[in-house]
C-alpha cells in the first residue's frame, strides 16, 4: 500500500514543474504514470540495491518519492518550455 501511495505522490510531483505548459491530458497522464512507475521501481528494487551496494539507506523514500520525479519533472518543463518557445517564434 505505501508504495502504491508513494507511487501516487510521484507523479504530482514530476507534473508540477510543468502543469501551466501541459494542456493536453493525455500527456500528463504519461507523465505521471511514467514518475508512478520509476517510483515504485525505486522502492522495491533500487532501495535494497542502494542499501546493500552503497551504504545508502532511504527511511522515508525521498530518493525515490521526490528526487527521481523530480528530475523526471525537470526534464520534461525544459521539453515543455523548449516547444512553447518554437511554437511561439514560429507563430510571429
Amino acid at each position: 500500500m505505501e508504495v502504491l501511495i508513494n507511487s501516487t505522490l510521484a507523479g504530482g510531483v514530476a507534473i508540477g514543474s510543468s502543469c501551466d505548459l501541459i494542456t493536453n491530458c493525455g500527456y500528463a497522464m504519461i507523465v505521471g504514470a511514467i514518475a508512478g512507475a520509476l517510483s515504485s521501481i525505486g522502492f522495491l528494487k533500487l532501495n535494497a540495491f542502494c542499501k546493500e551496494k552503497l551504504n545508502l539507506h532511504d527511511t522515508c523514500g525521498v530518493q525515490f518519492l521526490h528526487g527521481i520525479p523530480g528530475l523526471l519533472g525537470g526534464f520534461v518543463s525544459a521539453i515543455t518550455v523548449g516547444s512553447a518557445l518554437y511554437n511561439f517564434e514560429n507563430e510571429t
